[in-house]
């Protein structure tokens, strides 16, 4: 699968689209770029059907991605979590939060679980 990648500046206005071949292209291409634009649109090249949203640093689609982003933003270090720092970014991938984990087990619980239905809901959309 071939990817279009977007980015877009502050003013609204696209960049000529990147392509990428490779998943994990695709996930490095997002950590690389996801602080410097205020959004990013991926798309499937021969569908251009969206792929990934990123927003003001933040992977918001799809909700899988975002969780994996929230991880490895949040949780690189389990001598230092800060569960302030977790907030924001949850609030900022659009992932709601009922309660803010005060370790980070429940932090890792958490993201398990919604990974969980973020990855059967993927599912089901697909069919």
């Amino acid at each position: 699968m071939a990817y279009s990648c977007y980015k877009v500046e502050v003013n609204g206005q696209y960049h000529s689209p990147d392509y990428i071949d490779t998943v994990e292209e695709l996930w490095e291409y997002i950590t690389q770029y996801k602080n410097l634009f205020p959004a990013i649109m991926i798309t499937d090249t021969s569908s251009d059907e969206m792929i990934a949203e990123v927003k003001n640093g933040h992977v918001v689609y799809p909700m899988y991605l975002a969780i994996l982003d929230v991880r490895t933003e949040c949780l690189f270090n389990v001598d230092q979590f800060d569960p302030q720092r977790f907030q924001k970014h949850m609030k900022g991938s659009e992932l709601k939060l009922d309660s803010i984990p005060v370790s980070i087990h429940g932090a890792m619980a958490l993201l398990d679980h919604l990974q969980i239905q973020a990855q059967r809901q993927y599912e089901e959309d697909r069919l």
